[in-house]
C-alpha cells in the first residue's frame, strides 16, 4: 500500500514538473511577444505625436509664408535686390528686416529658428535669425535652395546648413508678373520638437544627429546655433543640448545598460528605419525607442528623435514572471488554487489593455477601434432584426481658428471640452467616439432618424452655451441619417457626410437630415 501511494505521488510530482516545464516555456513566450507589442506601442505613439507636430508646424510655415508675400510692400522691395548696386542692397536689406521683424518675432514665439531671404543664385540676403551674416553661396550647402530656385516649386524636410540642422519649409518667391525673385525659408530647430514632446504629448525625447552631416571642425565652434555634446547612445552620433533635454535626466542609471544593448542599438542604426530596445538589468528599466529622420537631399537617415519610457506594461510583465516562477513551485502543492489565480488575474490584464486600445488618448471618449467594433456589430442586428439605427457625425465650426488664433493647447482644451459634455448626455447603448481631428460621432442603435435629429438638436444647444476661457463660445455643424434597406457601413457613412457638408454651407451651428 505504502509503496503504490509512492508511486502515485511520484507520479503525480513528475506530471506536475513535466506540465510546470511546459506552462513556464509557454509563459516566457507570451511574456516576450507583450514585451514587443509593448515596445512597438511606445514607438507608434512617438511617431504619432511626432507626425502630428510635423503638420502643425507645415501649417505655420504655409501662414507665414502667406503672411509674408502678401505683407504690403514687400514684393515691391524684394524685386528692387537684384539689379540693385550693393550699397543699394544695404538700405534694401535694412528696409526688408524692418518689414517682416514683427512677423518674424510672431513666428519665434511659434518655434520658429530661421526666417530667411535668398537671391536666385543662392546668394543669403537676409537671414532675421543673424542679421549681421549675408552675401554667402548656399549652393553647396543647402541643396533645398538650390533645388526650389531651379524648379520654382517649394520644398519642404529636414536638412543640414552650415552650422545647423532644422526642420525647413521653402518657398519660392515671385512678383505680381509671375517674375522669379527668389526664395524664403521658414525652419523649426530639433528643440522644437522635444518642447512640444515634452510639454503636449509628456514624452520625453532627445535629438541624435550623425556627425557626418557637418564638419568636425563646426562641432566646436562658438558661433552654432544649435549646441551638441556627444551621444551615449552611439559614438557616430552627436545629441543637441537645450533647456528641454537634459542628457543626464535622460541616461541618469541607463549608461550600463545602453553598453549592453550596444549591438542591438547599432544593429537598428545600421538599418535606418524605426526600432525599439528594452534596458533592463535588476529594477531598472527603460524602453528605449528610435524614430529616423532622414535627410531631405538624399532620403537617407542622418538623426534619430530617442525617447526613454519606463514601461509599467513591461515591468508588470517582468514583475508577472517572477510571480509565475514562484507559483510554478508552489503549483507542487495547491495546483489548482493558483492555476486559477494565474488565468484570472491574466484575463484581466488583458482587459486592461484591451480597454487602453480603444480609448482616445487625449479626449478619454471611444477611439475609432471601438466605434468600428461597436458600428459593425449594430449594423448586423439592424439588418437581421429591421431594427432602426442612426447616425451621427459632428464636426466643431473654424476649429482650425482656435488653433491658429490661440494655438493647438487651446484646441486640444476645446476637443476634450466637447467630448467630456457630449459624454454625460448620450445614452448607455450609444457609442460616442472621436472620428479624427475634430470630428466625433454618434451611433444611435434602435433610433428613428427623427429621435436622433431631436437628440443632435439638444446637444448642439448645450454645445452653444459652453465657454471656454480663453477661446469662448464653441459651436458645431452636426449631419444625421438613418439605415435604409441595402445600406453598407460605406454608403451611411457618405450620406451622413453629406448630411454634415450640408450643414456647413448652410451657414453652420445646426443639425442637418439627409
Amino acid at each position: 500500500m505504502i509503496s503504490y501511494k509512492i508511486k502515485v505521488v511520484f507520479f503525480i510530482v513528475c506530471a506536475l514538473l513535466a506540465v510546470n516545464f511546459l506552462v513556464y516555456h509557454a509563459a516566457q513566450t507570451m511574456q516576450a511577444d507583450r514585451i514587443d507589442k509593448a515596445l512597438e506601442n511606445h514607438l507608434n505613439d512617438l511617431q504619432t505625436h511626432y507626425e502630428i507636430l510635423l503638420h502643425h508646424q507645415n501649417i505655420t510655415a504655409e501662414t507665414a509664408y502667406e503672411a509674408t508675400v502678401e505683407k504690403p510692400g514687400f514684393i515691391e522691395l524684394f524685386s528692387k535686390i537684384a539689379s540693385a548696386s550693393k550699397s543699394e542692397q544695404t538700405v534694401l536689406r535694412k528696409d526688408l528686416e524692418i518689414l517682416v521683424t514683427n512677423i518674424y518675432k510672431r513666428l519665434q514665439k511659434k518655434g520658429v529658428l530661421q526666417y530667411h531671404f535668398v537671391l536666385p543664385d543662392n546668394t543669403a540676403f537676409l537671414r532675421m535669425h543673424k542679421l549681421d551674416k549675408f552675401g554667402d553661396d548656399l549652393s553647396s550647402v543647402r541643396k533645398d535652395f538650390k533645388h526650389v530656385n531651379e524648379t520654382k516649386s517649394r520644398m519642404r524636410g529636414f536638412t543640414q546648413g552650415k552650422i545647423a540642422h532644422g526642420f525647413r519649409n521653402v518657398f519660392p518667391l515671385f512678383d505680381a508678373d509671375g517674375v522669379h525673385l527668389g526664395a524664403m525659408e521658414i525652419s523649426f530647430s530639433s528643440n522644437e520638437f522635444i518642447k512640444y514632446l515634452g510639454e503636449v504629448s509628456k514624452i520625453h525625447t532627445h535629438f541624435l544627429v550623425n556627425k557626418k552631416i557637418l564638419d568636425a571642425n563646426i562641432w566646436i565652434r562658438d558661433d552654432i546655433v544649435l549646441i551638441y555634446t556627444q551621444s551615449d547612445e552611439h559614438k557616430d552620433f552627436m545629441v543637441t543640448a537645450s533647456d528641454e533635454h537634459s542628457s543626464i535626466h535622460c541616461l541618469e542609471g541607463s549608461q550600463e545598460l545602453l553598453e549592453e544593448a550596444a549591438d542591438e542599438i547599432d544593429e537598428g542604426i545600421q538599418s535606418g528605419e524605426k526600432f525599439s530596445v528594452l534596458l533592463s538589468k535588476d529594477d531598472n528599466l527603460q524602453a528605449l525607442s528610435f524614430l529616423p529622420v532622414k535627410n531631405l537631399d538624399t532620403n537617407q537617415t542622418v538623426a534619430w528623435f530617442v525617447s526613454y519610457v519606463t514601461s509599467d506594461f513591461i515591468r508588470m510583465m517582468l514583475q508577472s514572471n517572477k510571480l509565475v516562477r514562484a507559483v510554478l513551485f508552489i503549483l507542487l502543492m495547491i495546483v489548482g488554487y493558483l492555476m486559477y489565480r494565474i488565468i484570472i488575474n491574466q484575463k484581466r490584464r488583458v482587459l486592461q489593455i484591451r480597454k487602453k486600445a480603444y480609448i482616445d488618448g487625449l479626449t478619454g471618449v471611444n477611439n475609432r477601434n471601438q466605434f468600428d467594433e461597436n458600428f459593425e456589430h449594430e449594423l448586423l442586428r439592424t439588418k437581421r432584426y429591421k431594427r432602426n439605427l442612426s447616425l451621427a457625425l459632428i464636426d466643431i465650426d473654424h476649429f482650425k481658428k482656435f488653433n491658429d488664433d490661440y494655438g493647438h493647447l487651446i484646441g486640444d482644451e476645446v476637443l476634450i471640452m466637447l467630448a467630456n459634455d457630449v459624454k454625460k448626455k448620450v445614452r448607455d447603448a450609444d457609442t460616442f467616439a472621436r472620428w479624427g481631428g475634430e470630428e466625433f460621432v454618434i451611433l444611435f442603435p434602435e433610433t428613428k432618424k427623427e429621435s436622433a435629429q431631436i437628440i443632435c438638436e439638444k446637444l448642439r444647444k448645450e454645445i452653444e452655451g459652453l465657454k471656454h476661457p480663453t477661446a469662448g463660445s464653441i459651436t458645431v455643424s452636426i449631419g444625421v441619417t438613418s439605415y435604409l434597406d441595402g445600406d453598407t457601413a460605406q454608403s451611411l457613412f457618405r450620406r451622413c457626410d453629406e448630411a454634415l457638408y450640408k450643414a456647413k454651407e448652410n451657414g453652420r451651428n445646426q443639425v442637418s437630415v439627409v
